[in-house]
């Protein structure tokens, strides 16, 4: 279970990150963050990954997707 967190950030964010490696592994994420209206009202983060591994080891691989969205509300904002 990961309880980390990623909350929305006021201040519009991109990150992405690629990993390449050995035994057949490909990763890749993506985190977007930001406010959605003019005001910074409703902010939003959605991060996205997904890998994709084999190994040295017969019949041991890994394969998954992880799509996380988070959104904001400030109320009292005028």
């Amino acid at each position: 279970i990961n309880l980390v967190t990623k909350k929305p950030l006021g201040a519009p964010r991109r990150e992405a990150e690629l990993r390449i490696g050995s035994e057949g592994e490909r990763y890749a994420a993506l985190d977007l963050t930001g406010p959605i209206d003019g005001q910074g009202r409703f902010l939003y983060r959605l991060n996205i990954a997904g890998e994709n591994s084999d190994s040295f080891r017969n019949q041991y691989f890994q394969k998954g997707w992880l799509v996380a969205p988070s959104f904001t509300w400030i109320a009292g904002l005028d």
